[in-house]
C-alpha cells in the first residue's frame, strides 16, 4: 500500500509546486496527487509545466 497527499494540503502553504513536492516526500508520503497548478509561472500553461512536474516527481522516486 502507498500513502499519498493531495497538492490541496498545500494550498495556503508559501512553498512552490517543486519545493511541495520535496515537503512531501521529507513527511513520508509515497505519491503525491496534483489538485491543478496554482501560481504557474509566467509564460506557462498547465499543458506546458507538466513535465517538469512529473520530471521533479520521477526524481523523487
Amino acid at each position: 500500500m502507498q500513502i499519498g497527499v493531495s497538492s490541496y494540503t498545500y494550498v495556503q502553504s508559501p512553498l512552490d509546486i517543486f519545493e511541495v513536492i520535496q515537503e512531501a516526500k521529507k513527511t513520508g508520503f509515497d505519491v503525491i496527487e496534483f489538485a491543478g497548478f496554482p501560481n504557474l509561472p509566467e509564460g506557462e500553461t498547465a499543458l506546458s509545466f507538466a513535465p517538469k512536474v512529473r520530471a521533479a516527481c520521477e526524481d523523487w522516486r
